[in-house]
């Protein structure tokens, strides 16, 4: 997704990435980076947790709409519960 949103951003794109692996996305070159801390099969939470979902969703379009210049990164404060199995 870095390489699709560095290409819109090249046509003039604002764009944003949301990632559980920040440090690739950036080394890529994807111009704004959102990192959460959930696995890459559910960036947004838990399956059918519509409200942690929207959460999520709310805190990266935030960090988005902040990042005024490419390049940024931020970190949202999401954590995956160390005791909970992330689906396959």
């Amino acid at each position: 997704m870095g390489l699709v949103a560095r290409a819109l951003e090249t046509a003039g794109v604002a764009t944003a990435v949301l990632s559980p692996i920040p440090e690739l996305t950036v080394s890529v070159g994807a111009p704004r980076v959102v990192g959460i801390g959930h696995p890459g099969s559910v960036p947004l939470g838990r399956p059918h947790d519509a409200e942690g979902q929207r959460a999520v969703l709310r805190g990266a379009l935030e960090a988005a709409a902040a990042m005024t210049v490419p390049g940024a990164r931020t970190d949202l404060p999401f954590r995956w519960p160390v005791d909970v199995r992330p689906p396959a």
